[in-house]
């Protein structure tokens, strides 16, 4: 899952770590974002505001090997590696479904 406004870098938001690869979700389970409890990431959306976008990829096993990093990632890098590690997981026949929002984000 992933944060994306196009004019900043990607922001992942789940995985996170290497152990999140190998959690899985039962069929349904709701995934709070932004909850401030320990342990949570906590996040706060800020300047350049705007068009953003939410990103989520749900597989069977996961479509990165690796965990990628949290922030910093450009967008151009992370849509041709998400590219790249789809092709490879449809062709190890891993169902997949992906799920696309945008939201208009406006200072306080």
């Amino acid at each position: 899952m992933i944060i994306e406004s196009g004019q900043e870098p990607t922001e992942h938001i789940f995985p996170r770590s290497a152990s999140d690869l190998s959690r899985g979700f039962p069929l349904g389970e709701l995934v709070p974002l932004g909850d401030p409890g320990p342990g949570h990431a906590v996040f706060q959306v800020g300047e350049p505001y705007g068009r953003d976008m939410i990103v989520v990829i749900a597989a069977a096993q996961p479509v990165f090997r690796t965990p990628r990093p949290h922030t910093g990632e450009q967008s151009l890098t992370y849509g041709r590696d998400l590219r790249t590690a789809v092709e490879q997981a449809r062709g190890r026949s891993v169902r997949l479904s992906a799920a696309v929002i945008q939201l208009d984000t406006v200072a306080r």
